[in-house]
């Protein structure tokens, strides 16, 4: 349930950035400005930062619930992230994008530990997570 919820709120963002942007063209049209631009940003400061909070908070709870959670993560936690391998990841998305652009992609080194790991964030999608 609480994924559904999660879920059915997906699209809150791109609605509020949709409303910002009229409100922009609608204030552009006239020059009388009902109210200051400070108190939007203040608004939508909080706002985002209580969502990102209440996202972080649903992810992490219906993760802990995943019936087959991946080896080394807990919850939105992954506890031996690599960061050569989010480099790679990150270089072969590029690539791809590069191919399907310019037909070309450069020459990409990465450097470093390839055994170095630590716990952070999870960085994989799964379930809309």
């Amino acid at each position: 349930m609480i994924n559904m919820v999660k879920v059915r709120h997906n699209n809150v963002v791109p609605t509020m950035a949709l409303g910002v942007q009229q409100l922009k063209k609608e204030l552009g049209r006239s020059r009388k400005v009902p109210f200051e631009f400070d108190e939007i940003h203040e608004f939508l400061d909080r706002f985002y930062m209580s969502r990102i909070g209440i996202h972080m908070l649903i992810g992490q709870h219906v993760a802990l619930h995943d019936p087959k959670p991946e080896p080394g993560v807990i919850g939105i936690i992954n506890t031996r992230l690599s960061p050569i391998q989010v480099a790679q990841a990150a270089c072969e998305d590029a690539c791809s994008v590069c191919l399907r652009e310019y037909v070309s992609t450069p020459d990409i080194n990465i450097y470093g530990d390839p055994n170095f790991t630590f716990p952070t964030l999870s960085v994989r999608c799964k379930n809309g997570i």
